[in-house]
Protein backbone atom coordinates (compact mmCIF):
# COMPACT_ATOMS: atom_id res chain seq x y z
CA UNK A 1 0.00 0.00 0.00
CA UNK A 2 1.27 3.41 -1.04
CA UNK A 3 2.62 6.08 1.47
CA UNK A 4 -0.09 8.91 3.02
CA UNK A 5 1.21 12.01 3.03
CA UNK A 6 0.47 11.78 6.80
CA UNK A 7 2.70 8.63 6.88
CA UNK A 8 5.72 9.98 5.27
CA UNK A 9 5.64 13.01 8.26
CA UNK A 10 4.51 10.29 10.88
CA UNK A 11 8.56 8.22 9.09
CA UNK A 12 10.18 11.35 9.06
CA UNK A 13 9.27 12.75 12.88
CA UNK A 14 10.37 9.08 13.82
CA UNK A 15 13.60 8.82 11.73
CA UNK A 16 14.45 12.81 13.57
CA UNK A 17 13.97 11.82 16.85
CA UNK A 18 17.29 11.66 18.84
CA UNK A 19 17.35 8.47 20.96
CA UNK A 20 19.91 5.53 22.41
CA UNK A 21 17.10 3.41 20.72
CA UNK A 22 17.18 2.17 16.84
CA UNK A 23 14.24 3.44 15.23
CA UNK A 24 13.61 -0.32 13.54
CA UNK A 25 10.40 0.32 12.70
CA UNK A 26 11.00 3.47 10.98
CA UNK A 27 13.51 2.31 8.93
CA UNK A 28 11.79 -1.28 8.02
CA UNK A 29 8.71 0.69 6.43
CA UNK A 30 11.24 2.86 4.79
CA UNK A 31 12.77 0.68 3.35
CA UNK A 32 10.08 -1.34 2.29
CA UNK A 33 8.95 2.52 0.55
CA UNK A 34 12.07 3.20 -1.41
CA UNK A 35 10.71 4.85 -4.61
CA UNK A 36 8.24 7.69 -2.07
CA UNK A 37 10.78 7.71 0.85
CA UNK A 38 13.61 8.43 -1.47
CA UNK A 39 13.15 12.44 -2.15
CA UNK A 40 12.60 12.56 1.45
CA UNK A 41 15.98 11.24 2.59
CA UNK A 42 17.76 13.15 -0.06
CA UNK A 43 16.08 16.52 0.87
CA UNK A 44 17.64 15.51 4.63
CA UNK A 45 21.01 15.06 3.77
CA UNK A 46 20.95 18.13 1.60
CA UNK A 47 19.71 19.81 4.40
CA UNK A 48 23.15 19.05 6.60
CA UNK A 49 25.36 20.30 4.21
CA UNK A 50 27.68 22.89 6.00
CA UNK A 51 27.72 26.25 5.40
CA UNK A 52 29.73 28.92 6.96
CA UNK A 53 30.69 27.57 10.52
CA UNK A 54 26.96 26.67 11.97
CA UNK A 55 26.16 23.07 12.12
CA UNK A 56 22.84 21.19 11.87
CA UNK A 57 20.42 20.48 14.57
CA UNK A 58 20.51 17.51 16.26
CA UNK A 59 17.39 16.37 14.90
CA UNK A 60 18.38 17.23 11.83
CA UNK A 61 21.79 15.38 12.00
CA UNK A 62 19.91 11.98 12.98
CA UNK A 63 17.81 12.21 10.10
CA UNK A 64 20.14 12.93 7.84
CA UNK A 65 22.25 9.99 9.26
CA UNK A 66 19.39 7.78 8.82
CA UNK A 67 19.18 9.14 5.40
CA UNK A 68 22.58 8.29 4.93
CA UNK A 69 22.40 4.69 5.39
CA UNK A 70 19.29 4.37 4.10
CA UNK A 71 20.66 5.83 0.74
CA UNK A 72 23.46 3.74 0.46
CA UNK A 73 21.28 0.61 0.77
CA UNK A 74 19.17 1.97 -2.03
CA UNK A 75 22.39 2.86 -4.11
CA UNK A 76 20.33 6.09 -5.29
CA UNK A 77 22.29 7.44 -7.71
CA UNK A 78 20.98 11.20 -6.69
CA UNK A 79 23.13 11.06 -3.39
CA UNK A 80 26.57 10.42 -4.93
CA UNK A 81 27.21 14.27 -5.54
CA UNK A 82 25.40 15.08 -2.09
CA UNK A 83 27.54 12.85 0.14
CA UNK A 84 30.60 13.70 -2.34
CA UNK A 85 29.75 17.69 -1.51
CA UNK A 86 28.86 16.85 2.16
CA UNK A 87 31.87 15.48 3.18
CA UNK A 88 34.54 17.35 0.96
CA UNK A 89 33.01 20.05 3.61
CA UNK A 90 34.65 18.85 6.43
CA UNK A 91 37.98 21.15 6.81
CA UNK A 92 41.05 19.80 8.30
CA UNK A 93 41.39 23.01 9.33
CA UNK A 94 38.16 23.91 11.16
CA UNK A 95 36.79 20.54 11.16
CA UNK A 96 33.28 21.81 11.70
CA UNK A 97 31.25 18.89 12.75
CA UNK A 98 28.21 17.96 11.54
CA UNK A 99 27.11 16.11 14.32
CA UNK A 100 29.02 13.80 16.69
CA UNK A 101 27.37 10.74 14.74
CA UNK A 102 28.80 11.66 11.89
CA UNK A 103 31.91 11.83 12.97
CA UNK A 104 32.08 8.08 13.96
CA UNK A 105 30.32 7.68 10.00
CA UNK A 106 33.78 8.97 8.92
CA UNK A 107 35.99 6.74 10.95
CA UNK A 108 33.98 3.76 10.50
CA UNK A 109 31.79 3.47 7.59
CA UNK A 110 32.07 6.01 4.94
CA UNK A 111 34.62 4.26 3.05
CA UNK A 112 31.86 1.51 2.48
CA UNK A 113 29.46 4.67 1.75
CA UNK A 114 31.58 6.14 -1.00
CA UNK A 115 31.89 2.40 -2.54
CA UNK A 116 28.94 1.56 -2.44
CA UNK A 117 27.25 4.97 -4.53
CA UNK A 118 29.68 5.62 -6.43
CA UNK A 119 28.56 5.01 -10.22
CA UNK A 120 32.10 3.92 -11.78
CA UNK A 121 33.86 7.35 -11.96
CA UNK A 122 36.64 7.09 -9.22
CA UNK A 123 37.42 11.09 -10.22
CA UNK A 124 35.46 12.64 -7.35
CA UNK A 125 36.71 10.03 -4.59
CA UNK A 126 40.41 10.67 -6.07
CA UNK A 127 39.75 14.61 -5.91
CA UNK A 128 38.99 14.19 -1.87
CA UNK A 129 41.93 12.00 -1.88
CA UNK A 130 44.46 14.56 -3.05
CA UNK A 131 42.70 17.64 -1.40
CA UNK A 132 44.91 18.94 1.78
CA UNK A 133 42.00 20.83 3.20
CA UNK A 134 39.70 18.28 3.72
CA UNK A 135 39.52 16.37 6.83
CA UNK A 136 42.11 13.97 6.56
CA UNK A 137 40.27 11.03 8.01
CA UNK A 138 37.47 11.37 5.40
CA UNK A 139 40.22 11.23 2.27
CA UNK A 140 41.66 8.30 4.18
CA UNK A 141 38.08 6.92 3.84
CA UNK A 142 37.82 7.34 0.32
CA UNK A 143 40.95 5.69 -0.40
CA UNK A 144 39.82 2.65 1.34
CA UNK A 145 36.89 3.17 -0.86
CA UNK A 146 38.81 2.15 -3.77
CA UNK A 147 39.74 -0.85 -1.99
CA UNK A 148 36.56 -2.00 -1.32
CA UNK A 149 35.48 -1.59 -4.95
CA UNK A 150 38.62 -3.55 -6.03
CA UNK A 151 37.94 -6.42 -3.33
CA UNK A 152 34.17 -6.43 -4.78
CA UNK A 153 35.37 -6.52 -8.36
CA UNK A 154 34.23 -3.22 -9.61
CA UNK A 155 38.07 -1.77 -9.83
CA UNK A 156 40.81 -3.49 -11.82
CA UNK A 157 44.01 -4.16 -9.77
CA UNK A 158 45.97 -2.53 -12.32
CA UNK A 159 43.93 0.60 -11.91
CA UNK A 160 44.16 0.96 -8.25
CA UNK A 161 48.11 -0.02 -7.92
CA UNK A 162 49.11 2.72 -10.93
CA UNK A 163 46.97 5.03 -8.56
CA UNK A 164 48.76 4.19 -5.64
CA UNK A 165 52.19 4.93 -7.37
CA UNK A 166 50.92 8.22 -8.56
CA UNK A 167 49.90 8.88 -4.79
CA UNK A 168 53.79 8.00 -3.86
CA UNK A 169 55.03 9.90 -6.14
CA UNK A 170 52.99 13.45 -6.25
CA UNK A 171 49.74 12.96 -4.77
CA UNK A 172 50.06 13.34 -1.23
CA UNK A 173 51.66 15.93 0.87
CA UNK A 174 55.06 15.22 1.76
CA UNK A 175 54.45 14.97 5.92
CA UNK A 176 52.82 12.58 8.20
CA UNK A 177 48.91 12.12 8.01
CA UNK A 178 46.47 9.81 8.54
CA UNK A 179 46.31 8.84 4.52
CA UNK A 180 49.57 7.50 4.18
CA UNK A 181 48.41 5.46 6.44
CA UNK A 182 45.40 4.33 4.27
CA UNK A 183 47.56 4.17 1.51
CA UNK A 184 49.63 1.69 3.43
CA UNK A 185 46.48 0.16 4.11
CA UNK A 186 45.50 0.12 0.63
CA UNK A 187 48.93 -1.59 -0.44
CA UNK A 188 48.98 -4.65 2.38
CA UNK A 189 45.46 -5.08 1.09
CA UNK A 190 45.98 -5.45 -2.79
CA UNK A 191 49.87 -6.36 -3.87
CA UNK A 192 52.33 -5.20 -1.19
CA UNK A 193 55.86 -6.08 -3.18
CA UNK A 194 55.49 -3.54 -5.72
CA UNK A 195 55.40 -1.27 -3.49
CA UNK A 196 58.19 -2.22 -0.92
CA UNK A 197 60.99 0.25 -1.58
CA UNK A 198 58.08 3.00 -1.16
CA UNK A 199 56.84 1.71 1.99
CA UNK A 200 60.32 1.79 3.69
CA UNK A 201 60.66 5.20 3.02
CA UNK A 202 57.86 5.95 4.64
CA UNK A 203 58.61 4.42 7.81
CA UNK A 204 62.07 5.32 7.46
CA UNK A 205 60.43 8.86 8.02
CA UNK A 206 58.08 8.51 10.15
CA UNK A 207 55.47 9.10 7.96
CA UNK A 208 53.41 5.96 8.58
CA UNK A 209 52.45 4.29 12.07
CA UNK A 210 53.78 0.88 12.68
CA UNK A 211 50.57 0.23 14.92
CA UNK A 212 48.75 0.11 12.01
CA UNK A 213 50.80 -2.31 10.03
CA UNK A 214 54.06 -3.05 10.53
CA UNK A 215 57.03 -3.36 7.68
CA UNK A 216 57.40 -7.02 8.52
CA UNK A 217 53.93 -7.80 7.82
CA UNK A 218 54.14 -6.23 4.59
CA UNK A 219 57.35 -8.47 3.83
CA UNK A 220 55.11 -11.45 4.62
CA UNK A 221 52.93 -10.73 1.90
CA UNK A 222 55.41 -10.02 -0.57
CA UNK A 223 55.16 -13.08 -3.58
CA UNK A 224 51.51 -13.83 -2.44
CA UNK A 225 49.14 -14.02 -5.48
CA UNK A 226 46.34 -10.95 -5.20
CA UNK A 227 43.47 -13.26 -5.40
CA UNK A 228 45.23 -15.12 -1.96
CA UNK A 229 45.62 -11.66 -0.49
CA UNK A 230 42.08 -11.14 -1.67
CA UNK A 231 40.64 -14.12 0.39
CA UNK A 232 41.99 -12.89 3.44
CA UNK A 233 41.11 -9.93 3.79
CA UNK A 234 37.78 -10.84 3.08
CA UNK A 235 37.94 -13.76 5.62
CA UNK A 236 39.74 -11.61 8.58
CA UNK A 237 38.34 -8.24 7.53
CA UNK A 238 35.02 -8.64 5.18
CA UNK A 239 32.98 -6.73 7.13
CA UNK A 240 34.68 -3.55 6.08
CA UNK A 241 35.37 -4.81 2.41
CA UNK A 242 31.82 -5.13 1.19
CA UNK A 243 29.29 -2.90 -0.09
CA UNK A 244 26.81 -1.79 2.59
CA UNK A 245 23.50 -3.30 1.77
CA UNK A 246 22.16 -3.26 5.02
CA UNK A 247 20.90 0.06 6.72
CA UNK A 248 19.64 -1.24 10.22
CA UNK A 249 22.32 -3.89 10.69
CA UNK A 250 25.43 -0.73 9.89
CA UNK A 251 23.48 1.65 12.11
CA UNK A 252 23.17 -0.61 14.86
CA UNK A 253 27.28 -0.62 15.15
CA UNK A 254 27.15 3.16 15.84
CA UNK A 255 27.94 4.00 19.65
CA UNK A 256 24.47 6.40 19.83
CA UNK A 257 23.18 2.79 19.19
CA UNK A 258 25.07 0.42 20.53
CA UNK A 259 25.77 1.70 24.20
CA UNK A 260 29.54 1.11 23.69
CA UNK A 261 30.60 4.87 24.39
CA UNK A 262 31.17 4.24 28.20
CA UNK A 263 32.71 1.21 27.45
CA UNK A 264 35.49 2.99 25.92
CA UNK A 265 36.02 5.82 28.13
CA UNK A 266 36.61 3.26 30.44
CA UNK A 267 39.06 1.42 28.84
CA UNK A 268 40.85 4.70 28.48
CA UNK A 269 40.58 5.50 32.14
CA UNK A 270 42.03 1.58 32.92
CA UNK A 271 44.94 2.08 30.64
CA UNK A 272 45.53 5.63 32.63
CA UNK A 273 45.64 3.74 35.96
CA UNK A 274 47.71 0.41 34.94
CA UNK A 275 50.31 3.00 33.54
CA UNK A 276 50.27 5.16 36.57
CA UNK A 277 49.97 2.67 39.23
CA UNK A 278 53.53 2.27 40.69
CA UNK A 279 55.33 -1.43 40.62
CA UNK A 280 56.34 -3.48 43.30
CA UNK A 281 58.86 -2.69 45.54
CA UNK A 282 58.63 1.45 44.47
CA UNK A 283 57.63 3.95 46.82
CA UNK A 284 54.17 4.70 45.85
CA UNK A 285 53.84 8.33 44.64
CA UNK A 286 50.11 10.23 44.35
CA UNK A 287 48.02 8.85 41.67
CA UNK A 288 47.74 12.11 38.98
CA UNK A 289 43.80 12.80 38.68
CA UNK A 290 42.82 11.27 35.40
CA UNK A 291 42.48 13.58 32.30
CA UNK A 292 41.09 13.32 29.44
CA UNK A 293 44.66 13.69 27.60
CA UNK A 294 47.03 11.05 28.26
CA UNK A 295 50.86 12.00 27.49
CA UNK A 296 51.64 12.31 24.58
CA UNK A 297 48.33 11.71 22.63
CA UNK A 298 47.01 14.45 20.76
CA UNK A 299 44.04 15.77 19.22
CA UNK A 300 44.37 14.23 15.86
CA UNK A 301 46.17 10.85 17.11
CA UNK A 302 44.55 7.88 16.71
CA UNK A 303 42.65 7.01 20.43
CA UNK A 304 44.73 5.29 22.83
CA UNK A 305 41.34 3.05 23.63
CA UNK A 306 41.91 1.27 20.65
CA UNK A 307 38.71 2.02 18.81
CA UNK A 308 40.79 3.71 15.61
CA UNK A 309 39.05 6.51 15.86
CA UNK A 310 40.77 9.98 15.91
CA UNK A 311 41.19 10.85 19.73
CA UNK A 312 39.52 13.85 19.79
CA UNK A 313 36.89 12.03 17.78
CA UNK A 314 36.54 9.07 20.75
CA UNK A 315 37.33 9.59 24.43
CA UNK A 316 38.91 13.16 24.35
CA UNK A 317 35.46 14.80 25.87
Amino acid sequence: MPLSTEDISRLKKSLSLVSSELPLSALREAAQHQEEITPVLLEALEAVKIRGKRSSSSSKSRLALHALYLLTQFREPAAWPIVIDLFSTMSSEDNIAIGDDFDEVVCDRLSQIFATLCPGDIRPLQSIIENTSIDEYVRDAALGSLVVRYQQGDLELQELTTYLHQLYEYGLEQEKNQVWNAWVQACYNTQPESFMEALKDLYEKEWADTYYITLDELKLRCGVAPEVINKSVMKQEGEFYCYLDDAVAALRQLTCYSGEGNELLTNLENMVINQTAPKQGEHSQPTPAFTSSPAGVGRNDPCPCGSGKKFKKCCLH
